[in-house]
């Protein structure tokens, strides 16, 4: 045989031995192993992302009702900062210093403008004098004020000290009620002026305004009797403690 068919003859042996069933089954094998191993790795890295994805998301969730649960916090404690404006008063004379609040309807209740409505007039009646109409203030004291008071209040206008024997039809008293302080539910304290005037309100000569406190302890007990009482104090004020003391001037 020539060397050519010598090689030809060999080359066909190789093909025909790599080409043997055994082979192609080992050669097959090995491509599937391949492939399922090429598969599970693109798995495990679908499965990673999607773990990722998941954790993700459950930290997005979490910053989101985070914020929500704070806004909420803030919004709640709002109205806490909110700035009340205050004003304080003081007294140039006695150097007597009050907060006046501002005034807000909607923390105005009833009870409290009728408690204050009926302290002012007390306040007034008792302590002011007109020749023309005190008998209406001896009549506004007697229905809203207990016996002890009412005794008081007849003693002072009976004495020599009564604006009756001083101020006679020539003169008034008026009052000024300069601020009202609740000390508790029932006890007010409140500061008030007394004017000496002529009959047109113009200020007597010789006679200073002097300020005053009064101190007096309230409940709504007063029995009506009658229906001149009803129209005076249909709520049945009842002032059970009364005391008036000058305000020191510093």
């Amino acid at each position: 045989m020539t060397k050519e068919k010598n090689d030809t003859y060999y080359q066909d042996s190789i093909t025909l031995l790599e080409n043997t069933p055994p082979e192609k089954k080992q050669a097959a094998e090995i491509k599937k192993q391949m492939f399922e191993a090429a598969k599970m790795f693109e798995t495990n890295i679908i499965e990673l992302k999607q773990k990722k994805i998941g954790f993700l998301t459950k930290v997005a969730v979490f910053q989101g009702i985070a914020i929500v649960l704070l806004t909420v916090a803030i919004t709640g404690l709002t109205p806490l900062k909110t700035v009340v404006p205050m004003m304080l008063r003081v007294d140039s004379t006695t150097g007597y210093v009050d907060k006046i609040n501002p005034y807000n309807g909607e923390n105005s209740t009833m009870d409290s403008n009728v408690v204050r409505y009926f302290v002012a007039r007390f306040i007034e009646n008792r302590e002011g004098y007109e020749w023309f109409t005190i008998q209406n203030m001896s009549n506004f004291v007697e229905s809203t004020a207990n016996k002890a008071v009412l005794t008081s209040y007849k003693g002072y206008m009976l004495s020599d000290y009564s604006p009756l024997k001083r101020l006679s039809k020539n003169l008034k008293m008026l009052v000024k009620v300069n601020g009202i302080t609740f000390l508790d539910d029932e006890t007010a304290q409140v500061r008030f002026t007394k004017l000496i005037t002529e009959p047109d309100e113009k200020l007597a000569v010789g006679y200073e305004p002097t300020k005053w406190i009064a101190t007096l302890k309230f409940d709504f007990t007063k029995m009506i009797k009658t229906e001149e009482q009803r129209l005076i104090n249909p709520l049945g004020f009842n002032v059970v403690s009364y005391r008036v003391d000058a305000e020191v001037v510093k």
